[in-house]
């Protein structure tokens, strides 16, 4: 089964149209975004069951939610009955949305790693669509499973609750102690493998945070921050950037 047809089927579009709220980085962005977001134009990409709907459809000056999914857009549009008129909601893949003109968005989102059920290839083309979409001056915001964290655990952060502290060595030795059957990825940039997700029946993308960001500045995106999962807050610096082991990642950057 493709990773597309997994999205059609019924047991995976429920899982979707029951989720609620934002993760840490999408609440973080949401604050940085919210005194522009009166005034955007926004493509919620990769909509699933409308969990973002329900969070910006209210906040934005218009809204359009695009899924290449059909019974996920029909959940959705069963999700939004609850505010007529603020949302639309089309089937559309993003790597061929030749149904938008160019510079048509002010803010781009496409979350909880949507990009990543797409191949190689599709993938860049979706970035040259979603730059293609944008406004000058417009802002993507996306997540993606960062590479880095199949390759061992995170070093235990520090505690002063001795006892806390103590366990989160223990553990990093223990899960030290268990060889990652990825580490045959160390020397790639990005991989697409089956860790999985829904029953193993998606295959997904793993990258490397400097990877990415090196696709990004190729098609034509820049001032590119990172937020982290586990806080939510901003990882500032290549050598942090370069050891963080959160599983996936959020970007948010601008058009060149």
């Amino acid at each position: 089964m493709s990773n597309k047809d997994t999205y059609e089927t019924p047991d995976v579009v429920s899982v979707y149209a029951r989720l609620e709220g934002l993760q840490k980085p999408e609440a973080t962005i949401l604050r940085e975004l919210e005194h522009r977001l009166k005034s955007m134009e926004m493509l919620d990409v990769g909509v699933g069951g409308g969990r973002t709907t329900r969070v910006f459809a209210d906040l934005v000056h218009g809204y359009v939610g695009i899924d290449s999914s059909v019974k996920m857009i029909e959940a959705c549009q069963a999700r939004a009955s609850a505010f007529p008129g603020k949302a639309a909601f089309r089937v559309c893949d993003v790597a061929d949305m030749s149904v938008f003109q160019d510079q048509s968005f002010d803010f781009i989102l496409f979350s909880y790693n949507g990009i990543d059920y797409l191949a190689h290839e599709g993938r860049l083309q979706a970035f040259r669509e979603m730059r293609r979409v944008a406004k000058k001056g417009g802002v993507l915001c996306f997540s993606t499973h960062n590479l880095r964290s199949l390759f061992g655990p995170a070093l235990p952060r520090w505690s002063t609750n001795p006892v806390k502290f103590l366990y989160r060595i223990a553990r990093y030795v223990l899960l030290l102690c268990a060889e990652s059957p990825f580490r045959r990825l160390a020397n790639e940039r990005y991989a697409i493998i089956d860790d999985g997700a829904h029953e193993s029946r998606l295959t997904t993308y793993y990258v490397l945070p400097e990877e990415q960001l090196r696709q990004l500045a190729d098609s034509g995106f820049c001032n590119v921050r990172i937020f982290g999962l586990e806080t939510g807050k901003e990882v500032r610096g290549m050598s942090k950037i370069g050891r963080t082991r959160d599983r996936w990642l959020y970007f948010l950057c601008e058009v060149d």
